[in-house]
């Protein structure tokens, strides 16, 4: 909000000084170091830490406009809606062997596997060998927090202690990507789920499916579609897309969605998870500046916003050309002169396919 600056209210009371006190002349007020100064310098000092603070105060009233721990207050207050702290990845592997001559056995839970790099994973469920069975599978967790120890497929291949298992011969693999290492949410993000808590607050509601997957940590966007039969009718199955801030998701991620839905689905309607993958497009940028500005600096400014932009899309969400527009626009006063010509690639609007989440690299963000 808006409040007085200290300049103004030193001269408020400047003002209010010469009119009460004639024989005072208004240079003497300005002269830096006279009474008058320091008396009206002091009391325009401290009301404007008065002003300042009473803003910070009503904006901390107000969703929109709280920060930090006020939005944290805010939220958790009102909609009993606390913020997701850093998650770490999360997703499933395959322990193997070639014979079964070992026997039948148990990978306990907390078993610690990784990757060559030292990206560390403890079992989250036992993976139970019979005395024929070749293989068997266990979900898994990343011992840190963060996008930085999610990985791809057949990465995870080292076990930490194999002479701790009951078949030395047993080797471990994950034959998809884990996915949910997300930090702390952000205001924006915590912001968002804030104003779209009233409308889950109904339950039952394709919102509030939304709402209620997005609470798990890791799941950064959701989108809730119901199922229909042969006539068109609502088959009473509700599908439900997840994503991580990276555009994809584990099986061992739904499962965690789906476990925090039954407060948010109605009764006797089934939510299935659909795991999304990410859909990589290029975004080409012929740019245009005023004369005098540094368009090196600028150009990749508006580059790296439209990189971000894009990597916000929510789960099958389209990426509109009018959006970018908008995203360009923000830097017109900066210097840039957004044209029809401005943006190369796409030429048009993009859908993603079912099940997907555009998202774009840096390397594919490219100004020419």
């Amino acid at each position: 909000m808006d409040t007085p600056s200290r300049f103004d209210l030193y001269q408020l009371g400047r003002e209010y000084l010469l009119t009460r006190a004639t024989k005072i002349q208004r240079s003497v007020v300005d002269t830096e170091g006279s009474d008058a100064n320091l008396f009206v310098g002091a009391t325009s000092f401290m009301a404007g830490a008065v002003s300042t603070h009473l803003a910070s105060r009503l904006s901390a009233h107000f969703a929109r406009s709280a920060i930090n721990e006020d939005l944290d207050r805010l939220l958790v207050d009102r909609w009993t809606l606390p913020r997701k702290g850093a998650s770490p990845p999360v997703g499933s592997v395959r322990f193997y062997r070639a014979t079964s001559a070992g026997g039948g056995g148990t990978i306990p839970v907390a078993f610690k596997v990784g990757t060559d790099d030292g990206i560390e994973y403890i079992t989250t469920s036992p993976a139970i060998f019979s005395a024929s069975s070749l293989f068997a599978t266990a979900n898994v967790r990343a011992t840190r927090a963060g996008d930085t120890q999610q990985v791809g497929r057949n990465r995870i291949i080292r076990i930490s202690q194999p002479d701790q298992l009951f078949d030395p011969s047993i080797k471990v693999n994950n034959d998809e990507p884990t996915a949910g290492g997300e930090p702390r949410e952000s205001d924006d993000d915590y912001r968002v789920r804030g104003l779209n808590a009233p409308r889950a607050a109904a339950r039952g509601t394709l919102s509030a499916i939304q709402s209620g997957a997005v609470t798990t940590p890791g799941v950064m966007s959701a989108l809730a579609t119901e199922a229909l039969d042969g006539d068109l009718r609502p088959a009473r199955v509700v599908l439900l897309n997840i994503a991580d801030g990276s555009g994809i998701a584990s099986r061992a991620l739904g499962l965690e969605a789906a476990r925090n839905l039954n407060d948010y689905r109605a009764g006797g309607i089934a939510v299935i998870p659909m795991l999304s993958t990410p859909f990589l497009i290029n975004v080409r940028l012929h740019l245009a500046f005023i004369a005098g500005v540094d368009s090196s600096v600028l150009g990749n400014n508006v580059r790296l916003a439209v990189l971000a932009y894009v990597n916000s899309l929510p789960t099958g969400a389209a990426l509109y050309r009018s959006n970018l527009n908008s995203v360009l626009a923000r830097y017109q006063s900066s210097g840039l002169l957004p044209t029809e010509s401005s943006i190369l690639e796409p030429v048009g609007d993009v859908y993603p396919p079912a099940g997907r989440t555009i998202r774009t690299t840096d390397a594919q963000v490219t100004l020419e």
